[in-house]
């Protein structure tokens, strides 16, 4: 009985795990690389691209202008 409750409160905890949202990160953006075109994720605020170490910066920024 003791297995029984055990073993179904490690299911519970998994599948609790499994379908939690990830909280988004505000300093992280979807970024592409102008200069050798990679494309990925990288920090907002001091984004390098990793395979030139171009300056990617905010994106974001660049592409919506201030309402």
């Amino acid at each position: 009985m003791l297995a029984a409750v055990l073993i179904g409160a490690v299911a519970l905890a998994l599948l609790w795990k499994l379908t939690r949202r990830k909280k988004a990160k505000p300093w992280i953006q979807a970024a592409s690389c102008a200069n050798c075109g990679w494309t990925g994720q990288t920090s907002r605020y001091a984004g390098r691209c990793p395979k030139c170490n171009t300056p990617i910066g905010d994106q974001k920024a660049k592409r919506d202008p201030p309402s």
